[in-house]
């Protein structure tokens, strides 16, 4: 990075193709010494031009927009499929593209972070909002029939705090929990919405509770269902 800094000034952004195993470390590599993170390439097909895609594009991108404020992000050759309605990642750039204005807003301000998970990589514990929280794969959990397979999906999302105790949470595969800050206080759901933005406006459509919130205990949202919660926390003693 420092070489192409000296030696390539005229350059704008310095961007890796990733066909690599680790994503989290490529990425950290690429945004540093104030080179913005742009991904122009990322491994979407199989090198033998099999129907084999890599179904993990969604988390990535959550991750790179979330964790490392990314310009941009583009699967290659993501045109070539017949069937793009149904593509995971389909799902996960409408979310994104709810939320661009939001993620914009945040950009830079510390206030929003991403997640990636997989068997190796099961959880992160961030403080954010004034609160302690703690996200895991979804099938940290063991509830999933697959949770004992050698190789778990890759998972991920991002959190964008609001206000204190106030987040935006989107992803596929994770799971949110809040640890108590002492023996003395404790920390509860508020309330947990589940919803979409239209045209920038938060539109909740159902209030989470029961068993989608285990009875208080944790935010999910589920793999292969990318999807938007609003969470409130609030403390007790």
């Amino acid at each position: 990075m420092d070489i192409w800094r000296a030696a390539a000034p005229s350059i704008d952004i310095l961007a890796p193709d990733i066909y690599f195993a680790d994503f989290r470390k490529w990425v950290a590599l690429y945004d540093r010494g104030g080179n913005q993170l742009f991904l122009p390439e990322v491994r979407y097909e199989s090198f033998s031009g099999t129907e084999s895609y890599e179904p993990a594009c969604g988390p990535k991108a959550f991750y790179a927009f979330g964790n490392h404020d990314a310009l941009g992000f583009s699967p290659f050759f993501i045109e070539s499929t017949s069937e793009s309605v149904e593509e995971p990642i389909t799902k996960s750039y409408e979310i994104l593209e709810q939320m661009t204005p939001l993620i914009l807003e945040h950009q830079g301000t510390k206030t929003m972070k991403g997640f990636l998970f997989d068997k190796q990589h099961q959880s992160d514990t961030i403080q954010l909002g004034g609160y302690t929280i703690v996200a895991k794969h979804d099938y940290s959990l063991g509830w999933s029939p697959n949770a004992k397979d050698v190789i778990w999906p890759i998972s991920g999302g991002l959190i964008i705090c609001t206000g204190e105790g106030e987040y935006f949470v989107a992803g596929e595969g994770i799971v949110l929990t809040f640890p108590q800050v002492n023996n003395k206080i404790m920390v509860g759901i508020e309330t947990i919405d589940e919803g979409s933005f239209d045209k920038g406006t938060w539109k909740p459509l159902r209030k989470l509770n029961g068993d989608q919130s285990h009875q208080g205990r944790h935010l999910r949202i589920t793999t292969d269902e990318p999807g938007i919660q609003y969470l409130k926390l609030y403390r007790y003693q």
